[in-house]
């Protein structure tokens, strides 16, 4: 998984994030998993500046937390602030967190 978001990934992330309001890392989207690094690193600031670059649109606030979990390790979740508060993101990794563990 890549560091950093070429014009493609970034479409899919903000395709994603607009839908969902969120995106996990590791969590596939449309084919692609988004690495531990580029989650935890996006903040406001950068999701902006990416956008601006590629010229793609987007009205979302964006924030970003994690959690640690027993046997899987920390995991990040770049939510929508105007649509979870950051109880609410967690319960959204918690619910991903515990459907890995059905498969």
């Amino acid at each position: 998984m890549k560091e950093y978001f070429d014009k493609e990934e970034l479409i899919i992330f903000v395709d994603s994030f607009e839908k969902q309001g969120y995106v996990i890392d590791g969590k596939e989207e449309k084919g692609l998993s988004f690495s531990t690094t580029q989650i935890e690193h996006m903040t406001s600031e950068l999701y902006i500046t990416l956008c601006s670059k590629y010229d793609i649109y987007s009205y979302d606030t964006l924030e970003v937390t994690s959690c640690f979990y027993s046997g899987h390790g920390s995991y990040y979740i770049a939510f929508d602030e105007k649509r979870y508060n950051l109880n609410s993101a967690k319960i959204v990794l918690d619910e991903y967190i515990n459907s890995l563990q059905k498969v």
